[in-house]
């Protein structure tokens, strides 16, 4: 599990900070914390970079927040699609 305080934390650093624009590593659990985090405002979109991996290890080109967010919500309405077809099932 994804522990969010963690990534806070380290982010927040001062000598973190002074290195600039930071390039974040995410799958998708990882990527629904850093919108919860700016949806907090305790971490700014203009302050990072998402280098974004897919569940089959590609990487994914998330040129922006909105771009991530529309591949959450695409991730999650398929989760909720095979769950649904497999209840079925």
């Amino acid at each position: 599990m994804i522990n969010v305080t963690r990534i806070l934390r380290f982010i927040s650093q001062k000598k973190v900070k002074n290195f600039g624009k930071m390039a974040i590593v995410a799958t998708l659990p990882v990527m629904r914390s850093i919108m919860m985090l700016i949806s907090e405002q305790q971490l700014f979109a203009e302050s990072i970079v998402v280098l974004g991996i897919s569940a089959d290890g590609n990487l994914l080109d998330i040129a922006d927040i909105n771009i991530m967010q529309g591949y959450i919500e695409n991730q999650i309405s398929a989760i909720l699609k095979n769950t649904r077809l497999s209840l079925l099932s």
